[in-house]
Formats: structure tokens, C-alpha cells, sequence
């Protein structure tokens, strides 16, 4: 049967509840890292905090090449087959130009094949969502606490005594922030430390489409589809991403200037704030409406098909981003905290790392814990292997922030070694770049 991901009502607020590991954020990188934990330490108690009180089919898709598929079989192998199945591999590239026509067709099935023979693994698309919900599967019962808002943490002598809004506290060994670029976590763990966000300059939409919606002489169901205009890159287009099943992500990146910026973050904070309050209030409702003009005002100059199919989703289903770079420093935790994914370290999506390198984060921290236990050092030992791979791969991406990795970046970051995590005493190798 389906697990129910909806949040249930709260025990007594008096009542702390006890955890080994707290973990806060409940995508992929919160719950690859109880995985893992659970796999390094079987007997460990890991809870999931997640401040959203069920989990919705929202977001785009996410792109699992070979140095993902490798940490996710190393974390849970389940969850490795979930992907597998369900997943997607386009065999075709194709640009169509804001004219309607195709300008390109190429079959890149033989690509994948010759990644996947050297490097070992597949190259899968799937949908947020659904590699949210495979994680969250192969979690035990009760390990993910839904409509938990993190609101601070109070070091003790032994652990943490991690804080939620309106819900009773929580007494762990270590806490682990998973939430997101935005980290309520990092905050209160480094203060004015935490390393500055750079604005690259755009917004990010993301949304899901039916294939049934978009025109089928141009949109293919096996293809990656790129919409653009060769005289304006970047502007009024988009990519479109088959994930099988009548499903197309829809990802755009949109030039925005500095002050533009500054009234979506304001309005993102107004909606937040109504939502936190108790519902859906008129910050709320004026974001949505403004979040979809701004959308639609993007593509503007795109086929009339494009538009009137982006003009008619859900605007709860549409994700806007601003697109931020934050450098991996040198500190991602003090005492009994650390940080995972974005929340640690943030890089702009050309390369389609940002989940592989959450989920090798997530191994990684698997790999500490089994070989020095659920202890500040593991999380320290945790953060020392990883920086190195980060500022790699972020110093890449900042000298090509326009194009995709060529084949000496590929063996880097593809060819990555991940062993499996184990319970401890039967630690193999961390994670190591070839």
C-alpha cells in the first residue's frame, strides 16, 4: 500500500520527544541523509522534519547522471530501483525555434549509452516528486513529521534541543539541516558566518506539463526539448523535459534585473509569513497572481501553444526561484550541527548537480557516522571530505556558467567512486573523486 504523507495532529505541547538525529527538510537530501544514517547505524533513531503539512506533486524534474545514480545505490538500493523503473531516459535532443520549427533533431541515445558503459550507471530524469516519495518510502514508519517549521535549536550537554512552530520539541544527539538554500537552520547555526549569496542575474520557473497539452510535431514524448530564439538565448524560452507516463518538466530561466529580484523576494517572505500564520491569506493569493504575470510576461514572445499551456497550470504548481550561487566556505556546522545540499553549498542548475551533490553529501555523511558513531566529529570528518568536491565543481561551473561540462569535467564529476554505507565496523571507502 501507499504510505499517507499528510501531517497528523500534535502531541502535548509539554512532551519532548527524543531522536537520535533530527533532521530538518524533507526533500531529497533530508531523506537520502536518514537513509543513509539509518543504513550506517540501523538501531538509530532518524526523524525527518518537514515544514509543509503533506507532500504535493510540485516542482520539475531533476537529473540523475551517473555520479547520483551511484550515491543513491550506495545509500539504499531500493530506492536505486525505484529510480530505475520509474524513471526516464530521452533518447533525443531537439531545439524548435519561437517560430514553431525544428531547427534541430538529434538521437542522443548513443550518448547516454556511452556514458553509462564508462562510467557505470544510467542517466535518468524524474520528477521531484516522485524521487521525494521513493525516499521517503523506503523510510521506517513515523521517520517523516510533516508541518514541522523549524524555529531553533539550544545546545546541551549531550545533544540539541531542536524547537518547531506550535509543535513539541525535540531532544537529538545531532541535527542535520536539509532545508534548502533558504536555511533556517544554517542561520541559526552560523549566524553572521554563513557564507553570502551571489545573484546570477535570472529567475527560475518550474512547473509540470501533459504532453497532451503541447504540440505533438514538435514536442516529443522521447525527446528534451529546447524552445529559444537563436537571435535572443535565454529569452522567451524554455526547456522541455520528457519524463514518460504524458508528463513534461518545464524549466526557464529568465533575466531579471536587481530591483525585480527585491519584489519577488519581499512578496515570497509576505506569502511564507501568511501561510505560517494559518492559511492562505491575501499576501498569498497576490504572490500566486503575480508570480504567474511575471511567468507569462517572460514568454511573451513565445508560440501561442507554449503560452496558453503555461497560462493554464495550477499556480500552486509553478515554482519560482531566484537563482543565487553561495560558495561551500569553510564551515558547515559547529558542535552537534551540520548541513546537507543547498543548505550547505548552492550552485546555479546548469550542470544538473545540485541533487547528485546533495545526495553524495547525504553518503558521505552516512560513510562519517558509521566509522566515528552518531558524534560531532563524525560530522566534522563529514564536512572535510566533501568541501574539496564542492569548491570543485563550484569554481567549474563559475568559469563556464553557460555551458555544460565538456568530457574532462564529465570524468571528474561522473566518475565518481561511491562504496556502499554499512553499519559500523564494516565501513568501506568514502566518497572519492577518480
Amino acid at each position: 500500500p501507499v504510505k499517507s504523507y499528510v501531517e497528523e495532529q500534535p502531541a502535548s505541547m509539554q512532551s519532548v520527544r527524543v531522536a537520535d538525529v533530527a533532521i530538518v527538510g524533507g526533500g531529497p537530501a533530508g531523506l537520502a541523509s536518514a537513509l543513509s544514517l539509518k543504513a550506517a547505524m540501523p538501531s538509530a533513531k532518524c526523524i525527518v522534519f518537514e515544514k509543509a503539512s503533506a507532500l504535493r506533486e510540485v516542482g520539475s524534474s531533476v537529473a540523475l547522471f551517473a555520479n547520483a545514480m551511484k550515491a543513491l545505490k550506495a545509500i539504499n538500493t531500493q530506492a536505486y530501483q525505484s529510480v530505475v523503473k520509474g524513471g526516464f531516459c530521452p533518447n533525443r535532443r531537439r531545439q524548435v525555434s519561437l517560430a514553431g520549427a525544428i531547427v534541430a533533431d538529434v538521437d542522443s541515445s548513443g550518448q547516454y549509452k556511452e556514458w553509462q558503459d564508462k562510467y557505470g550507471e544510467p542517466s535518468m530524469q524524474v520528477s521531484w516528486y516522485d524521487l521525494q516519495r521513493w525516499l521517503a518510502d523506503e523510510l521506517p514508519a513515523d521517520s517523516l513529521q510533516l508541518g514541522h517549521g523549524f524555529e531553533g535549536y539550544e545546545e546541551e550537554e549531550e545533544g540539541v534541543l531542536v524547537h518547531f512552530r506550535n509543535k513539541p520539541p525535540v531532544r537529538a544527539k545531532l541535527l542535520v539541516g536539509a532545508d534548502g538554500n533558504q536555511s533556517a537552520v544554517r542561520t541559526a547555526c552560523l549566524g553572521s558566518a554563513v557564507q553570502p549569496t551571489e545573484y546570477t542575474g535570472r529567475l527560475l520557473y518550474r512547473t509540470l506539463l501533459p504532453l497532451s497539452a503541447l504540440p505533438s510535431d514538435l514536442v516529443s514524448a522521447d525527446a528534451v526539448t529546447s524552445l529559444f530564439d537563436p537571435a535572443s538565448p535565454g529569452v522567451g524560452g524554455a526547456l522541455m523535459v520528457s519524463l514518460g507516463k504524458n508528463r513534461i518538466a518545464i524549466h526557464m530561466a529568465v533575466p531579471s534585473a536587481p530591483d525585480q529580484i527585491q519584489a519577488v523576494r519581499q512578496q515570497q517572505l509576505a506569502a511564507a509569513q501568511a501561510r505560517e500564520a494559518g492559511g492562505a491569506g491575501p499576501q498569498h493569493q497576490d504572490y500566486q497572481r503575480y508570480k504567474m504575470e511575471r511567468m507569462l510576461a517572460a514568454v511573451h514572445t513565445a508560440p501561442s501553444w507554449f503560452r496558453d499551456a503555461l497560462a493554464a497550470v495550477d499556480p500552486l504548481l509553478v515554482n519560482e526561484h531566484i537563482e543565487y550561487r553561495r560558495a561551500a566556505g569553510d564551515e558547515w556546522g559547529r558542535g552537534r550541527v551540520t548541513l546537507v545540499g543547498d543548505a550547505a553549498h548552492l550552485t546555479p542548475p546548469v550542470h544538473a548537480q545540485g541533487t547528485a551533490m546533495a545526495l553524495e553529501d547525504a553518503a558521505a555523511l552516512g560513510h562519517a557516522v558509521a566509522e566515528l558513531g552518531i558524534t560531532p566529529d563524525a560530522l566534522r570528518r563529514y564536512e572535510v571530505s566533501r568541501m574539496p568536491r564542492i569548491r570543485q565543481m563550484q569554481d567549474y561551473e563559475r568559469a563556464h556558467p553557460s555551458q555544460y561540462m565538456d568530457a574532462a569535467q564529465r570524468d571528474v564529476v561522473f566518475g565518481v567512486q561511491v562504496e556502499p554505507v554499512r553499519a559500523r565496523g564494516l565501513q568501506g571507502v568514502p566518497v572519492t573523486a577518480v
